[in-house]
């Protein structure tokens, strides 16, 4: 009996956190503390071992994951504005215990997969990942939307040092999320402010501004 309470409980802490950390610092939960994040991240790693990269210590281009061209891209990313609104829309009517299948964290770490909706979300998540860097972060996550729009008003931001930055592209290569035209676009909604796209000491860095 005591178990319900304390989960509620860490429930709550982990809702508070995520919160702060929105407010503070925008999609940085996405890039630094989503487990789902890091999963997506291994299973392009595989499919770019899988299909050609970096062989016998020999670079080559790999053909997947693939990356959409921005006619596709752009609008895509719109969708997962409407997963949160839909999301939205059946918790006020309160069908809360039929969107439970929808959460994808309990079809992928807690494998409860009783459903024909939780079976379509396992298989686009682990598919699309395959096939598209952090394709849920990028199309579909609700909580992406929501850590967006607090994007918008945090102070902690992502800036480049425009006295180190050589202008030299591997941030608009290596960024898991396809956040073109960067460093110019460094302040894009899209943006998880992950920083390990620079190997470059000081050039990319977060601070109030």
């Amino acid at each position: 009996m005591t178990g319900c309470p304390l989960r509620q409980l860490s429930n709550l802490v982990v809702l508070a956190a995520t919160l702060a950390t929105a407010v503070l610092m925008g999609r940085a939960f996405c890039g630094w503390i989503c487990p789902l994040g890091s999963v997506q991240e291994w299973l392009a790693r595989l499919a770019q071992k899988l299909t050609g990269g970096r062989k016998a210590g020999i670079n080559s281009i790999p053909w997947l994951p693939i990356k959409l061209p921005p006619l596709v891209d752009r609008p895509l990313r719109y969708l997962k504005y409407r997963v949160l609104g839909w999301a939205l829309w059946k918790s006020i009517s309160a069908v809360v215990p039929s969107l439970e299948p929808f959460c994808h964290y309990k079809t992928l770490f807690h494998f409860e997969l009783e459903t024909a909706l939780s079976w379509s979300v396992f298989i686009v998540m682990i598919a699309g990942s395959l096939l598209v860097e952090r394709f849920w972060c990028r199309y579909l996550c609700p909580l992406g939307a929501v850590l967006s729009i607090f994007s918008k008003i945090s102070p902690f931001r992502v800036y480049t040092d425009q006295d180190v930055c050589t202008d030299c592209g591997l941030c608009g290569s290596t960024c898991g999320m396809g956040i073109e035209d960067r460093p110019e676009n460094i302040r894009s909604l899209e943006c998880i402010r992950y920083l390990d796209t620079c190997k470059r000491p000081d050039a990319v860095e977060l601070g109030l501004g």
